[in-house]
């Protein structure tokens, strides 16, 4: 499947980010403003966890 190859891209990249979708409410983290949910890119940037 497209997305799973997509999601390993990611995954070996390194460069995540922590987004939620505007359009199911998903919360996830991706190196590409797409939800994995329901493929918007209608998502909002979720600013990183401090430690």
């Amino acid at each position: 499947m497209g997305l799973s190859d997509k999601i390993m891209n990611v995954l070996t990249m390194g460069a995540t980010f922590e987004y939620e979708c505007d359009d199911c409410g998903t919360e996830f983290e991706s190196g590409t403003p797409e939800c994995p949910e329901c493929e918007s890119e209608n998502v909002d940037e979720l600013e990183p966890a401090t430690a």
